[in-house]
């Protein structure tokens, strides 16, 4: 049986309380996004795909191995952008400071023959929105744009990661749910 699986790293109440202030400033645009649910806010280290069961024991030895040799540290949450770009815009995110990309490469060399990377997975960040399908033009998206700019130096807060998460993902109507494979802590 397959799984879709994914690493990442649940946010503070702190942080989550500042993004979505943001996420209700942009839901006032109006435009053709869909907001990421409150519950589902995280920072993604690797998305892995479907994993077959029989993978999943390697990916906890992996992770668990990794884990077992860091010590907790803090994380800035900071900038508004958008993947590929801001003229072309298909997820809205926020951004985490630089410490969480070498946990992310670190991640990436352990458990890259599951999966390769893809653009977004160099830029440590917290997707907020994702543009509704493929949509030729935006609805308001000078004004999506503008408001962009203007929250590109936005700062979040700090918090302090502790653990990474295997999550699994199902896909339902309403969007997907996110479950706790497994959680790994770190040095204390």
């Amino acid at each position: 049986m397959k799984h879709r699986l994914f690493v990442g790293i649940p946010i503070s109440a702190e942080v989550k309380e500042r993004v979505l202030a943001l996420m209700f400033q942009l839901k006032k645009i109006k435009t053709d996004v869909n907001f990421v649910p409150p519950e589902n806010l995280h920072f993604t280290l690797k998305f892995l795909g479907d994993v077959e069961d029989l993978e999943i024991p390697s990916i906890h030895k992996k992770l668990a191995t990794l884990c077992s040799k860091k010590h907790s540290f803090d994380l800035s949450v900071s900038t508004v952008g958008a993947f590929p770009s801001s003229e072309k815009i298909n997820v809205i995110w926020a951004g985490g400071s630089q410490e969480l990309l070498s946990l992310m490469k670190e991640i990436d060399t352990a458990l890259n023959n599951i999966k390769k990377n893809d653009y977004s997975e160099d830029i440590p960040h917290l997707t907020i929105a994702r543009v509704k399908l493929e949509k030729e033009k935006l609805k308001n998206e000078k004004e999506l744009k503008d408001f962009l700019q203007i929250h590109n130096d936005d700062f979040f807060g700090t918090m302090t990661v502790r653990t990474i998460i295997l999550y699994k993902s199902e896909l339902a109507t309403t969007g997907p749910v996110y479950s706790i494979v497994q959680t790994y802590n770190f040095r204390s």
